[in-house]
């Protein structure tokens, strides 16, 4: 079975939801380290700090996290759109090191970019502070996929500190994301060239374009992260026999227990296909 891989600089992916707080139970049952919910400020004209009506919880990796995120549903919100069509990941946000910058080379290679945006959110593990992010939307017309999006985040210490990274699942690295494709040579093509526009270092990752084939694998059903969607996130652990004694205690349905993978059904991950693998 053949699929097309990209790899991009990325620095967390987003899963949306309804409830805060379930999102957190689900991915705190399968082992992972969740940190507590905060709410998402963003920077008006004037600079002003104003609530976007969004909290956010996160599971960190080294130089990576994985996002759970609800919102009080409005039709101006940029997460609408995508929220509309299931519950699942909806969030592709890829590293830069000056926000800024990335929009300019974005913009000369004809990759249109939306306005950039600041937001900010307190910090209430490891290190406490507040850290300040810059992003940018691409044209969700090119990339229908989910709000695939372009930031900086600082200060990076008090993002990712080491101790919030230690889950009971032993999981270490995001190195791939698997997105449904109704062409995997046109989505090889529109995500390498938005690779090939950041000239920025973030946590490799390898994008996987999966075909109907790819889903019967899994026997995964049309609703879940139809095409064009975001369906599933692997996940690189030290350790899968530990894995499976975090697993026993809950009630995950396992869709490949092997020695080499063990795969999560979405409907125990809030959406999303986890792929576990040494």
């Amino acid at each position: 079975m053949t699929r097309s891989h990209v790899t991009l600089p990325l620095d967390h992916v987003g899963l949306v939801g309804p409830d805060i707080e379930a999102m957190i139970a689900a991915y705190a049952a399968l082992g992972f380290t969740v940190t507590p919910r905060q709410e998402l400020m963003g920077r008006d004209s004037s600079g002003q700090l104003l609530p976007l009506g969004q909290q956010s919880a996160h599971v960190m990796f080294r130089e990576t996290y994985i996002e759970l995120t609800a919102f009080a549903p409005r039709p101006d919100h940029h997460l609408m759109p995508y929220a509309q069509r299931y519950d699942g990941i909806h969030i592709l946000a890829l590293a830069s090191d000056d926000a800024q910058a990335s929009h300019r080379q974005l913009a000369e290679t004809g990759i249109a970019p939306q306005p950039v945006a600041e937001a900010a959110r307190d910090v209430v593990y490891g290190k406490t502070g507040q850290a300040q992010f810059r992003w940018f939307a691409v044209a969700p017309d090119d990339f229908p996929e989910g709000l695939v999006c372009v930031g900086d985040q600082a200060p990076p210490d008090l993002v990712f500190p080491a101790s919030a990274m230690a889950p009971t699942n032993k999981a270490r690295a995001i190195p791939s994301l698997y997105v449904s494709a109704e062409d995997k040579a046109d989505t090889a093509t529109r995500y390498g060239k938005l690779a090939a526009a950041l000239e920025t270092a973030g946590a490799p990752c390898a994008l996987q374009s999966g075909d109907a084939a790819w889903r019967r694998r899994f026997a995964l059903p049309e609703a879940i992260a139809p095409a064009p969607g975001l369906l599933g996130i692997g996940i690189r652990v030290s350790d899968l026999a530990a894995l499976r004694a975090a697993l026993a205690a809950s009630d995950a349905t396992l869709l490949t227990d092997s020695a080499d993978e063990i795969v999560i059904a979405p409907h125990h991950a809030c959406g999303a296909l986890l792929r576990f693998h040494e």
